[in-house]
């Protein structure tokens, strides 16, 4: 019987995304389980490769090239400007080993040629911690009393696995209505968990995908006669929609969220960030084309803090040259992925595109208050959304050439 490695390695990195975003977050530590499942991970994506070398000549994703391009530009950096080299070293280690990590989930996706398994893992992992939220949450201080899965887990970490498991049960419509009941439960949950988190910029993030969702849903049935799945989810809309006002008007102002939302209000709600976001931009000031160094922030910093921002951190750490290596390619991309978003006419396909658009939209909001570059699940967030982004593009050129060819072979027939 011949052994599946491809299916092995998804395995592994199933057991390291649970351990990252679940296990370590809600019991302990433990290093070994890291690491043997990083290693079998990359040990069976590339026995998987034997007799598959067309893939080295396929084109990876744009952030894994970003990310490791500003990774290795960082390095450069930190030998000659960081005041703590070894601490640069130690977090752009952990850098490289998530960037080895996603070249594992590009490699397994462009084998097979979709990365839905890597959606059904995120959605699986997302179902573990929403569960363990709700079930057996525990109080956390985070200016307010909010729910999280421990006392060291990160209330805003958590929110963004939420977020990234909506994102996979409604990026599909097909897959969404395949088991409607199911979804709208786990988006509900999903939801829960997030306004019990108190994280603001994820209950924002949330609401504008489920915005988008909801205009696209309805530009997609518009002239069509609803029936069975439609007709459902449209009454469950409705009642969401009339549950949601009942909510915001009697019961919200009771929530961790809201009263996180009213702490911005207050000098002490904005104070601290201001100060942080000043400290980073009087490094780029001190330091404007090669920056300080990765990670060297919290070293400068007269609270010991990092930025609490994706561009204040890469303008301070990275300079000017920093910025332009890690957001002009993304960028880039993103202006393309709107422009074939717009020029598309296949319903399903400009469906999905504008979810992808919606969630990058969501992620340069999150860019303001969360780091893109050292958390693993904004890395394999950004990663997927420009990673289908192509994939659809490539499907979308082999139908063309198909149908070129039909045309073709029918007037050379005539």
């Amino acid at each position: 019987m011949k052994i599946n490695t491809i299916n092995l390695a998804k395995f592994c990195l199933l057991v390291f995304l649970l351990y990252i975003n679940w296990f370590k977050e809600t019991f302990s530590d433990v290093q070994p389980v890291l690491y043997l499942s990083v290693g079998l991970a990359i040990l069976f994506c590339f026995i998987s490769l034997e007799g598959r070398t067309p893939y080295l000549g396929k084109q990876q994703s744009i952030i894994l090239r970003v990310f490791f391009l500003y990774a290795i530009y960082e390095l450069f950096v930190s030998f000659f400007f960081s005041r703590s080299l070894s601490l640069s070293i130690s977090s752009l280690t952990t850098v490289f080993e998530f960037l080895l990590v996603l070249y594992c989930v590009d490699m397994i996706s462009n084998l097979e040629g979709n990365a839905d398994w890597f959606m059904d893992i995120m959605r699986i992992v997302a179902i573990v911690c929403a569960a363990q939220a709700i079930l057996f949450g525990k109080e956390f201080m985070n200016g307010v009393v909010v729910i999280t899965m421990s006392n060291h887990n990160n209330p805003n970490a958590l929110a963004f696995i939420m977020l990234f498991g909506i994102f996979t049960l409604v990026r599909n419509q097909k897959k969404l209505f395949k088991h409607l009941v199911l979804n709208t439960i786990l988006i509900v949950a999903f939801l829960f968990v997030i306004i019990r988190s108190g994280s603001r910029k994820c209950l924002i993030s949330v609401l504008m995908l489920i915005v988008f969702f909801i205009i696209e849903y309805f530009q997609s049935i518009k002239g069509r006669k609803q029936i069975g799945n439609n007709q459902i989810f449209s009454m469950i809309l409705v009642a969401g929609i009339a549950f949601a006002f009942y909510y915001v008007k009697n019961l919200y102002s009771g929530s961790a969220s809201y009263q996180r939302m009213i702490a911005l209000e207050t000098q002490d709600g904005v104070s601290s960030r201001i100060t942080l976001y000043r400290e980073a931009f009087e490094l780029f000031q001190r330091f404007p084309i090669f920056g300080v160094g990765f990670d060297q922030v919290k070293v400068w910093s007269t609270s010991g803090l990092y930025s609490h921002s994706t561009y204040a951190e890469v303008l301070a750490c990275g300079g000017i040259i920093g910025v332009l290596i890690f957001f002009v390619p993304i960028l880039i991309e993103a202006a393309n992925m709107l422009k074939y978003t717009l020029a598309e006419n296949d319903p399903e396909i400009k469906y999905e595109l504008v979810m992808l658009i919606t969630g990058f939209l969501c992620e340069l909001f999150l860019g303001i208050g969360q780091i893109w570059i050292e958390g693993f699940s904004h890395m394999s967030f950004l990663f997927f959304l420009f990673w289908r982004y192509r994939n659809l593009i490539d499907r979308d050129n082999m139908i063309n050439a198909r149908e070129e060819k039909r045309t073709c072979r029918y007037i050379i027939k005539r």
